[in-house]
């Protein structure tokens, strides 16, 4: 099939506005959504120091090099990257999310929750059990997230979830039968760093393919990607 826009070989096929498109014209489409959304809710400012949590999966990837194309010619404007390692033996590799980092020419500010609390992730498993550990994960992560931002003066922080990460996100709260914590804002931290980010109006196959590096690049798995350790058997 050819692009309806240049006649080139198409990368992909539209549903949503019945166009086949090529990877130039995909590309122009996704940043110009990605550019409205920021617009609409004012995720850049002059003076922003902004740090993209960066996980080192494609996702996270994506995002900053969408950020450090969007700010390169903003001297008022800053981009760095926080990387956490949770302590999962061989889940992700915090290299890979710093050669990522270098990569786009990114400082990146790595933590991890031995440093940090004098616990990993595998050790709460063996204390507590693998029932809630990934609820334990994701919550020490969060706060380190936001923590770390705060005593480096980062103004936002910038999250590579997607589409498909925010409708998991709903229906796992839905299946534990816990719908309403999806509309509780919590203040400190919680409420200095809400959390921004273009990527949840784009499925996650299509903004992942915008990747400069996505061919014969290494990425650590997703955020929401369960560990094989932390499986329940």
């Amino acid at each position: 099939m050819r692009c309806n826009k240049c006649r080139k070989e198409a990368l992909l096929f539209q549903e949503y506005s019945g166009q086949h498109l090529c990877r130039h014209h995909f590309e122009a489409d996704l940043e110009r959504k990605a550019k409205h959304e920021i617009r609409s809710h004012r995720w850049l400012v002059p003076g922003d120091y902004i740090a993209v949590a960066l996980s080192g999966d494609a996702g996270s990837s994506a995002l900053l090099y969408f950020l450090k194309k969007l700010t390169a010619s903003r001297r008022d404007i800053r981009i760095a990257a926080i990387t956490v390692d949770e302590g999962i033996a061989g889940y992700r590799d915090v290299r890979i999310a710093k050669g990522l980092a270098g990569l786009s020419g990114t400082e990146c500010i790595a933590v991890s929750f031995g440093e940090r609390f004098g616990i990993t992730t595998d050790e709460i498993a063996d204390r507590k059990g693998i029932t809630n550990t990934c609820t334990y994960c994701r919550v020490i992560r969060d706060f380190l997230l936001k923590a770390t931002a705060a005593e480096h003066g980062i103004t936002k922080l910038a999250s590579g979830e997607d589409l498909d990460d925010r409708a998991a996100r709903v229906m796992e709260h839905i299946l534990r039968e816990l719908p309403k914590s999806l509309c509780i804002r919590g203040g400190g931290l919680q409420e200095k760093f809400p959390g921004s980010g273009p990527l949840p109006v784009f499925p996650e196959r299509k903004w992942h393919s915008m990747h400069p590096f996505m061919s014969g690049t290494t990425f650590n798995p997703g955020v929401h990607t369960i560990p094989t350790r932390l499986k329940k058997t």
